[in-house]
């Protein structure tokens, strides 16, 4: 059954929760306005997408979660307003897609996709359904969104987590939610980092009172929710004379 939840909120929650990752690259200089250009990496939920479009904001997101085509099945463009193009597969191992998502982004974001315990986990995980394979060395694909961005763009990774498993507990994949890359391959890419692995607790918390995951949700937020974010800057190119 699809109703408005599902569609506007998908299987992972309400889009609002983008909100703090937003704020935060604010914080860091980001300035986002009309004619702006954003690509989302594992979207997951139109809600967001919809949100910046309004704001006159051309917005170009990927995913693999074979529902999604089937919620979203035409690209949405309000009149006058921003865009939306939804792509389905996998940045950057699709030739097609990649270049149908084009360049010059503003800002390259992903929220609960881009996790250390999916991508590079630090312990057994018996169930490969549990990680996600990016199709490239980590080298290509940080090259890909630094290809892609503007001079001066933003690469930004926020992770909402549950607690992470005691040593004596199986590994939580999507607990482990800091940076995937370091901080040398990260630089070796061309990025300026801003903020790497900063532990968010705090501002999630406060975020999720305001969302009544706590009311609503029945969540204990000091015990069951923690936050990471790694926000970098694309150096601007030295022309040599």
């Amino acid at each position: 059954l699809v109703d408005e939840s599902l569609y506007y909120q998908g299987r992972y929650g309400s889009p609002l929760s983008y909100s703090r990752a937003f704020d935060l690259a604010e914080s860091a200089g980001l300035k986002l306005s009309q004619d702006s250009k954003v690509f989302d990496f594992g979207y997951g939920t139109i809600g967001q997408l919809k949100m910046l479009a309004a704001m006159g904001i051309d917005v170009v997101a990927a995913d693999v979660d074979p529902i999604l085509p089937l919620l979203y099945q035409t690209n949405q463009q309000p009149p006058g307003q921003g865009s939306i193009l939804l792509l389905d597969g996998q940045f950057p191992t699709d030739e097609k897609l990649t270049e149908q998502a084009g360049d010059q982004f503003d800002l390259f974001i992903s929220k609960n996709t881009l996790k250390k315990g999916y991508i590079h986990p630090t312990r057994e995980v018996t169930n490969p359904r549990q990680l996600i394979n990016l199709g490239v060395d980590d080298a290509r694909f940080l090259s890909e969104i630094h290809r892609i961005l503007k001079p001066n763009g933003y690469l930004v990774i926020y992770n909402l987590c549950p607690a992470k498993a005691k040593p004596d507990e199986p590994y939580i994949p999507w607990a482990d939610g800091e940076c995937p890359f370091t901080r040398e391959q990260l630089e070796t890419a061309g990025f300026e980092i801003l903020s790497l692995d900063q532990i968010d607790d705090p501002g999630a918390r406060q975020m999720g009172k305001i969302l009544g995951w706590d009311a609503n949700g029945g969540m204990n937020l000091n015990d069951d929710l923690f936050a990471w974010y790694t926000i970098a800057r694309k150096k601007p190119t030295t022309r040599l004379r």
